[in-house]
């Protein structure tokens, strides 16, 4: 997912309304949500905003989150040991909420950003949100890579955030499904919690010449019914990080 300059630079004016650009440095954390470009931007600053809201029950205090989110990366690009860059867009935060703002970045590989978010028991949760990337790729060799990945946070509680809709001009909707489908299936059968996005967003409002990015107020959207469902998950899951509680009907 290369985005345009153009969309770079719109995406980044954004991200520097809201946040401190500065280099920011990884320390203890409550939560790890890594992404894609859709986390550099609306979706991923809004679904961030509404998990800093969560109260640790432990501390009584609000918790820690930190982030991740390079542009075009891909299951694979976060199993790397060595990490990956990007040069379409990044963001990352620290707990205090400072974000650091590039179109060229590097970020770690998962593994090292979990290591870096510990000790144990932290991070107690990890989401994962990517899937559009992967979309044309070979679908076997995506879900293999995605098992690794899993895997990668087996001491923490895995979530992971689904593709929204993409254009038809990307990949056909009977494509789009399968892919879906086929990630859901691969994600719950591997202990990780699935958040569907094609019942939260609509190809019919993309109007990116990349068919793959919805505007901020349509990817703010995506993200509040995201939110809704994961937020009351999420803090469940901080009084009881090893207990599934997955409510009945949560994932569509």
């Amino acid at each position: 997912m290369k985005a345009s300059l153009f969309f770079n630079f719109i995406l980044l004016f954004f991200c520097s309304a809201f946040a401190d650009n500065v280099k920011v440095s990884f320390t203890t954390a409550d939560i790890l949500f890594v992404g894609d470009s859709h986390s550099t931007g609306c979706f991923g600053q809004v679904l961030d905003q509404q998990i800093r809201k969560l109260q640790n029950p432990s501390t009584k205090k609000p918790v820690t989150l930190q982030s991740v989110a390079t542009c075009g990366s891909s299951s694979a690009s976060w199993l790397i040991p060595n990490g990956h860059s990007t040069n379409c867009g990044f963001r990352k935060c620290n707990t205090d909420g400072k974000c650091e703002n590039a179109v060229d970045g590097q970020s770690d590989s998962l593994k090292q950003c979990l290591k870096d978010s510990g000790p144990k028991p932290n991070p107690k949760i990890a989401i994962i949100a990517l899937g559009s990337n992967m979309l044309k790729d070979d679908i076997n060799q995506v879900m293999l890579q995605t098992v690794k990945l899993i895997k990668q946070t087996a001491d923490s509680r895995c979530v992971w955030i689904g593709p929204p809709q993409a254009a038809v001009s990307v990949i056909s909707v009977n494509a789009y499904d399968q892919f879906v489908q086929k990630l859901e299936s691969t994600v719950t059968s591997n202990g990780c919690y699935f958040v569907n996005s094609s019942d939260k967003t609509n190809r019919g409002n993309l109007h990116d010449p990349l068919g793959l990015h919805y505007s901020c107020s349509d990817a703010t959207k995506w993200s509040q019914k995201v939110s809704a469902q994961l937020v009351p998950v999420l803090s469940n899951d901080l009084q009881a990080p090893n207990a599934i509680s997955i409510p009945n009907g949560f994932i569509n």
